[in-house]
């Protein structure tokens, strides 16, 4: 096992992308990339989630590289129970992961996400930092 202050540095690292993802979702919306603002705000969410376990000493392994929000919410919760307060917040994120980097899942008509969506993914993004 590493020591502490490794996992605390990882954990800034992580939290400081998350961040940084989160002013991409800004300029993504401000220049009306819909899609790639619910994108962007799903990658934040997922980067605190795993800044968190980073910071309680989770190493990266094959349960860490996932982009399942939920799934990272379960490893969180078991830290602290106060994580399945954002249930429903990283449900809904977790729907824009997908489709916005496969075209064809939601089928060819799809025409890409909503302002009003793209604001919602930010605002839920800025819950889990």
């Amino acid at each position: 096992m590493k020591p502490k202050k490794y996992y605390e540095k990882a954990g800034y690292e992580w939290l400081k992308r998350a961040k940084e993802d989160l002013a991409w979702t800004e300029a993504n919306i401000k220049n009306s990339f819909y899609t790639q603002a619910c994108f962007t705000s799903q990658q934040s969410a997922e980067k605190a989630l795993k800044a968190y376990l980073r910071f309680k000493g989770k190493e990266i392994d094959k349960e860490f590289k996932t982009h399942k929000l939920t799934k990272l919410l379960k490893m969180c919760q078991k830290f602290d129970i106060e994580f399945s307060k954002l249930e429903e917040d990283c449900k809904i994120l977790n729907q824009y992961y997908a489709p916005t980097r496969y075209p064809e899942i939601l089928g060819l008509s799809f025409s890409g996400y909503t302002k009003k969506e793209a604001q919602e993914a930010l605002l839920l993004a800025k819950k889990n930092l």
